[in-house]
């Protein structure tokens, strides 16, 4: 269903239609469907789309049809991207019918498989079966192995003029002389990344020995240190030593040399749905409550809050 907002009346160049509708209730919706049905079988037999339009008084949802077209008109647009939709109505155990009741989305698409592929398979028939499915897919099996197995597919979307440009020129020389331009300045392009690596070590060489060597921004109270991802809060308790995982099974081989409780926690963003998985340390106070399926609230570094589970 296709909700038109009309601001300045219709065909103002500022209408625009919407689906789904945004401000149709749930019963309205269901009051319009069944009209637009009883509308369209009182015309008789017809195929394809209907375009059945309606105006809504929004105070009191009273509905008066303004026009019913055996076509599609705006909704053609949409049903033109619709291809996430059905082909036609699904119906179990019942044959597929190519000719009637498709949806629009599909019609051209339908009408060609039928002409090229139903046709000559099955003469004079306008539905395919499940076994006729099979059937299809069995005649085509040879063509797509072949084509897996077919030379030169990795370039052939580059076109046969750009292809043929390439093999007619000098390409293949020049980007062989870059390459060994290239190798010829290894040496010197390594030693720029040492360097690199060199500078800084040499800048954060301070960082790293009050984070890793003597933790003095860890057990400082108004400095996190760099490996503290943020602080857990469950069981009306806050967990300020948690630590970002990679890999949990990993990181759980090791844990036991901790002496500490770890407690393992898959998170996910409120903003983004990023995911990560932390693990926190709890230092005081019991574990009873503490259980697999735990929900909890994580906030990071900056500030950002996650919805977190207790996984382990």
């Amino acid at each position: 269903m296709i909700e038109n907002f009309d601001p300045m009346g219709i065909h103002t160049g500022d209408s625009i239609t919407v689906a789904p509708a945004m401000t149709l209730s749930d019963t309205c919706y269901q009051k319009m469907r069944d009209m637009a049905i009883h509308m369209m079988r009182s015309i008789g037999n017809f195929n394809g789309g209907c375009n059945v339009q309606f105006s809504v008084n929004p105070e009191n949802e009273d509905i008066i049809a303004i026009e019913i077209n055996p076509r599609v008109s705006r909704s053609s647009a949409l049903a033109s991207k619709a291809t996430g939709y059905p082909i036609a109505k699904i119906e179990a155990g019942k044959s597929l019918e190519l000719l009637q009741s498709i949806n629009p989305a599909w019609e051209k698409t339908i009408q060609s498989f039928h002409q090229q592929i139903v046709l000559p398979l099955f003469s004079n028939q306008n539905h395919i079966t499940e076994n006729n499915w099979e059937t299809i897919k069995a005649t085509f099996e040879p063509y797509i192995q072949w084509m897996s197995e077919k030379e030169g597919n990795e370039v052939k979307q580059l076109g046969t003029t750009r292809i043929y440009d390439l093999i007619s020129n000098s390409y293949q020389i020049q980007l062989n002389e870059l390459i060994e331009k290239d190798l010829a300045m290894a040496t010197e392009a390594n030693n720029i990344i040492l360097v690199d690596q060199l500078v800084r070590y040499y800048h954060y060489l301070y960082t790293l020995l009050k984070n890793f060597v003597t933790f003095y921004d860890f057990y400082s109270p108004d400095t996190e240190a760099i490996f503290q991802a943020g602080t857990l809060y469950i069981d009306q308790r806050s967990c300020d030593l948690c630590i970002k995982v990679n890999d949990m099974d990993k990181h759980n081989a090791m844990a036991g040399y901790s002496d500490m409780f770890l407690m393992y926690c898959d998170c996910t963003s409120k903003t983004t749905n990023e995911k990560m998985t932390i693990v926190a340390a709890l230092t005081n106070g019991d574990i009873d409550n503490l259980v697999i399926g735990r929900n909890a609230v994580f906030y990071d570094r900056n500030g950002m809050d996650w919805d977190a589970t207790v996984v382990k």
